[in-house]
């Protein structure tokens, strides 16, 4: 890259757009006599002479304008929570949609809703959003910065209904159910929005500039809460479950009683212990899993509640990968590798034991946060015998094992933070430890217009008498406001460097360089409600031997059509102009694989969700620079919604891959790569129906196929080229995989008080593999469902129990 180029570049990086700043709007929090009943009806006496906030303005599809519909909130509090009532008015009150759904999914419903964004320490960064829909479904978030995190779940209360006007909500904030700081004055940060489903108008009552996508940084202020001291937060949630289960090769069923306590206390205003004891998982969603035939370890979604809710402190630094924890043993593989020619394996746990698990987590009213978590796992063992000698013996896969996080983490000015997290992970049976350190830092100007981003991290494992220490860095400077946005970034991960204890990292030894340009149109014009466009350059290197692996240009263009049709338009893809060298697909740092120029584009569509009929879907095509080698996806996803109950979202996936080219094995000092076709469809079925807002049946039916035949076998040559006329004595079809798996995951939830739920479950499941590949999918299929699947029914009852409650309820009496 020559002189002139990078003058060019970072020109171009420094642009300024400027944008007016946004003053903030500025409201009182008056003291109520009397709290009013929370029915949905407003017409109690306690919002008689509050002072109503209604300058409300348009953030979509037309910024800065005045809403089309008058939206009028009142809020108040008394000593223990806070209290609002929003009359949503509309010319039009036939027309406003009820979609109901599962609660935490308010955004995604067809239906209004309202919103209260509240930010207690007033930091441009961390803050809670409380949700309904005007059928009257809850949804509540944690928000960081522009993340939002709908796992985390609060006790609140809200009520909606119908008038001549419009609709109303009501809504019951305790101070319980967040965190605040203790002070004689409060001053929140403040945010109210409504959102007319049928018109996709976004509305907000403090000013939003949508050159900053950092909504979270722009609340207004809120003042008058005076004299109220945070409560003492403790509240249990003890369950009892039952379950009956039938594995895929069992003969019999197996039925069980389960009970466990999940626990959370404040320890003062700003800090709170949430603690689980025996917990129990059997209820949790089915993951999608996938056959992988990369180096690559796939990072799948965790579904289980005490690790998703709360958890935003400790994923910065990437040291939280909560799937570790209850995952697959460390030394699992390792089993089958110990035995002897006469030795068979009985049994091998692929999942460890959660014994308890603890967080402690909070911010004081200086903006430092305090995170520490802990976790212990039983230990588990693999099962041996000798054919010969019948004798057994066991292996330990993983000893007893302790999880540590501890997490510092500071606001600073302009919506800035610095961010410390250490893990370290414990085997205490097999001698083995990992310590990792990370340092986040993100910077802003005061307009937050530019950001500076750094990271670093260190690790230092240690196993018997083996010691190993890594580190990893990365920079970035970005434009961040206005319609054209840039970034530069570079980043180092050296090859000792190892997080994946308790983080999860794919791959080390690694150099990366991007310079990423985006430019955005926020304002109609003409067909079009909003234009995004992107364009990324990026280029990697190993890091030890010194060498060039890929280059890449990446381009993706967004479009959403105006009203009465909205529809989002999509087109991406990716281009590798020239050859990489690929030192993972060979699973070794002295040789690579000679990757083909390729080059890819995908077409997307997504119609109006508002109607009864909609449609998600792309066509991805990617052309290799090999004879007949490519790779086609089709992806088809109709959803139905034949009334304001019922959705049900059948989607189908094809993966149809020519010529396909992967490694095999290691013998010697050969390594075989083969060339293989491959096929995959994925078919899901999701079907929800709501009775009401507290109560909902959903189902997910999941069938994943991927047959893969191989036409040659070779082995890879030095320059790293394949060639797949100089075969191998190897049988191209000995390597042939056939994999099946099918989930139907059926649950039936009922809220019947706040925070307090019966959920009953029924999974069904099969997964199997061979090297037999069957003629066609229907064949596949018939073949699958013929065969044991694995069952378990469980019925779970969780009871929420407040402390403050339980008090409040003893003075009543009294």
């Amino acid at each position: 890259m020559n002189k002139r180029t990078l003058v060019l570049l970072f020109s171009i990086l420094f642009i300024v757009i400027e944008v007016s700043a946004v003053e903030k709007s500025k409201l009182k929090i008056s003291r109520l006599i009397s709290p009013p009943d929370i029915d949905g009806i407003i017409n109690d006496n306690a919002w008689l002479n509050l002072e109503e906030y209604s300058d409300f303005s348009k953030i979509e599809p037309l910024h800065n304008q005045s809403p089309s519909q008058r939206s009028i909130v009142k809020i108040g509090y008394d000593d223990d929570a806070l209290y609002i009532s929003a009359n949503l008015l509309d010319s039009s009150k036939d027309s406003i949609l009820y979609g109901l759904g599962p609660r935490d999914n308010g955004k995604s419903d067809i239906a209004e809703y309202f919103s209260i964004v509240i930010n207690p320490y007033n930091d441009g960064v961390n803050a809670y959003e409380f949700l309904v829909t005007s059928p009257g479904v809850q949804s509540d978030f944690k928000l960081t910065g522009t993340s939002s995190d709908a796992n985390w779940d609060a006790v609140w209360y809200s009520a909606t209904s119908k008038n001549d006007d419009g609709w109303c909500v009501e809504i019951k904030i305790p101070f319980s159910a967040i965190r605040f700081p203790k002070r004689n004055v409060q001053t929140w940060g403040i945010q109210f929005y409504r959102q007319i489903k049928r018109k996709n108008e976004l509305c907000a009552w403090s000013d939003i500039n949508v050159l900053n996508q950092d909504y979270n940084s722009q609340l207004g202020i809120a003042t008058g809460i005076e004299d109220v001291t945070p409560p003492l937060r403790l509240s249990f949630t003890p369950y009892v479950g039952l379950f009956t289960e039938k594995y895929q090769d069992a003969d019999d069923y197996q039925e069980g009683i389960s009970g466990g306590l999940d626990l959370k206390y404040g320890i003062n205003e700003s800090f709170t212990v949430d603690l689980t004891l025996i917990p129990d998982f059997s209820q949790v969603t089915s993951d999608d899993e996938v056959l992988n035939l990369t180096p690559y370890e796939i990072e799948y979604d965790e579904n289980r509640p005490f690790f998703t809710e709360g958890v935003e402190l400790f994923t910065k630094g990437n040291l939280f990968y909560s799937r570790r924890i209850g995952g697959e043993p460390r030394n699992y593989s390792s089993a089958n590798n110990s035995l002897s020619d006469s030795e068979i394996l009985l049994e091998n746990k692929s999942e460890t034991e959660l014994i308890n698990a603890v967080k402690v987590s909070g911010r004081d009213k200086n903006g430092l946060a305090i995170g520490i978590f802990n976790a212990i796992t039983g230990a588990t063992e693999a099962k041996i015998t000798d054919t010969i000698s019948l004798e057994k013996r066991k292996l330990i896969t993983q000893g007893v094992t302790n999880y540590n996080l501890f997490v510092l983490d500071k606001n600073l000015k302009n919506n800035s933070y610095i961010n410390i997290g250490n893990s370290y992970v414990s085997d205490f049976d097999l001698d083995y430890n990992a310590n990792v350190t990370a340092l986040t830092l993100r910077l802003n100007n005061e307009k937050n217009s530019f950001r500076l981003a750094a990271s670093a991290g260190h690790s230092v494992i240690t196993n018997v008498d083996e010691k190993t220490q890594g580190n990893r860095y990365s920079l970035s400077l970005a434009k961040t406001k206005g319609n054209f946005l840039t970034s530069l970034s570079h980043s180092l991960i050296d090859e000792q460097y190892d997080c994946n204890d308790l983080g999860y990292l794919s791959v080390n030894n690694i150099m990366t360089n991007t310079l990423s340009m985006n430019y955005n149109i926020y304002e109609p014009f003409s067909a079009f409600r909003k234009l995004k466009s992107s364009v990324s350059f990026t280029n990697k290197y190993l890091v030890k031997p010194f060498e060039y692996t890929v280059f890449q240009v990446s381009y993706s263009l967004s479009a959403k059509l105006k009203e009465p049709n909205s529809i989002d338009l999509g087109l991406s893809g990716t281009i590798y102009p020239i050859e990489g060298h690929d030192y993972d697909e060979t699973r070794t740092t002295s040789r690579y694989y000679l990757v083909p120029r390729s080059a890819s584009i995908k077409g997307s569509i997504s119609t109006d969700y508002r109607k009864p009929i909609a449609l998600d879907a792309y066509v991805e095509k990617e052309k290799r620079d090999i004879v007949d080698s490519y790779c086609t996806t089709y992806f088809l996803a109709p959803r139905l919604m034949p009334n304001n109950k019922f959705v049900l979202s059948p989607s189908i996936t094809y993966i149809d891959e020519s010529k396909d080219i992967g490694y095999i094995k290691k013998e010697d000092d050969n390594i075989f790569f083969g060339m293989r076709d491959i096929e995959t469809f994925e078919n899901t079925i999701n079907l929800s129906y709501v009775f009401d807002p507290s109560s909902t049946i959903t189902m997910k039916v999941r069938h994943y196929w991927s047959k893969v035949d191989y036409e040659a076998v070779s082995p890879l040559e030095k320059d790293g080229s394949f060639s797949a006329i100089k075969n191998s004595d190897i049988d191209p079809e000995t390597n042939n995989l056939n994999y099946n798996l099918f989930n139907i995951d059926f649950v039936y939830y009922w809220q019947f008080v706040p925070g307090s739920e019966i959920t009953i479950v029924w999974k069904n499941s099969f997964e199997k593999q061979s090297n037999i590949t069957p003629e066609g999918y229907w064949t596949d299929l018939e073949d699958m469902m013929g065969m044991s699947h694995h069952n378990i029914f469980s019925l779970k009852l969780l009871y929420y129990i407040d402390y403050q409650g339980i008090v409040k309820n003893i003075f009543k009496k009294s």
